[in-house]
């Protein structure tokens, strides 16, 4: 697969770009999510999120139920009841039409160090429909004990800045080719031409730079040799992607939300005139085989579609 003329064409366009500023709507849908955070994740005010999300909320974390109310109190009586109280910071967000990815460290009231115990990376994609919450997906990872051997946390890093629509697109190409070469088609040559030598690493296992990277994925190969990643949702912002996965280890379970044993991830990306400069992820593994609320962790609005 010869991919130069298209990364050239896209760092051109990257590099003649000018940035956009944030629409009117995407703003006040960043908005509506970062108050449900502040009021009610951190707030523990359950009546803000009946005013904030819609009473017939879809929800896709396994264990929740849909609607706003049995939501609040689900966390009234799972967590908050029971002194299981954490506090969310949001690090990146990530808008994209009616949709709203958010990147958080929970971690309990008062702590600020990134390796506190416990502690949770989650990644989260809100639909807002009509000024309302209306669909929620999420993934959840535990914050490991023993640190990072590529020296980042799980949350440091990158900004987002602003970039055209043409760029935002062609960005988002570049991460299908990552997925779609470097590991649905195990040509990890493929990577030469779209990640920096230099990538830096926030998975805690994963080493920095690109030959580290190659390393990492043969050594997923070797164990998975029939690992496949489908792209259920991918939304980009400015020099931002993020990508929402499943993971399935055989062939037999492609197209199961369910399969035993695969896994779910949010995969953010920045990119710098058309090549992956860093990557984030939030990784759940297995994902469960059954769901409280009737949905699985990947159907529901917003498919990309894409098959390999």
């Amino acid at each position: 697969m010869n991919l130069a003329p298209r990364l050239s064409a896209i760092a051109t366009a990257a590099l003649a770009a000018l940035a956009t500023p944030l629409a009117a709507d995407d703003a006040a849908n960043r908005a509506l999510v970062e108050r449900v955070f502040a009021e009610f994740y951190n707030g523990r005010n359950v009546d803000t999120l009946t005013e904030y999300m819609a009473e017939d909320l879809i929800q896709h974390n396994p264990a929740e139920p849909n609607g706003a109310q049995p939501l609040a109190e689900f966390f009234e009586q799972e967590f908050w009841s029971k002194g299981l109280i954490m506090n969310a910071e949001i690090l990146r967000v990530v808008v994209d039409g009616d949709m709203v990815f958010t990147h958080s460290r929970w971690a309990p009231p008062g702590s600020d160090d990134p390796w506190a115990q416990p502690s949770l990376a989650i990644g989260d994609i809100y639909r807002v429909e009509d000024g309302k919450l209306a669909e929620h997906w999420d993934v959840v990872q535990f914050v490991p004990e023993d640190g990072s051997v590529n020296g980042n946390t799980m949350f440091d890093g990158g900004n987002w800045h602003a970039e055209s629509e043409e760029v935002e697109e062609a960005n988002k190409q570049v991460v299908l080719t990552y997925f779609q070469e470097g590991i649905n088609n195990r040509n990890l040559d493929a990577l030469d031409a779209i990640v920096a030598e230099d990538w830096i690493a926030h998975n805690p296992t994963e080493p920095n730079g690109l030959e580290g990277l190659k390393a990492v994925f043969g050594g997923f190969f070797e164990q998975f040799p029939e690992i496949h990643a489908d792209t259920k949702r991918l939304l980009a912002d400015g020099n931002l992607v993020v990508a929402h996965n499943h993971y399935t280890l055989t062939e037999a379970d492609r197209g199961n939300d369910f399969a035993p044993g695969s896994g779910a991830t949010f995969d953010i990306f920045r990119l710098e005139d058309g090549v992956i400069v860093e990557h984030w992820d939030v990784l759940q593994r297995p994902v469960p085989e059954t769901s409280a609320n009737g949905n699985s962790m990947f159907d529901g609005a917003g498919l990309y579609n894409y098959r390999n």
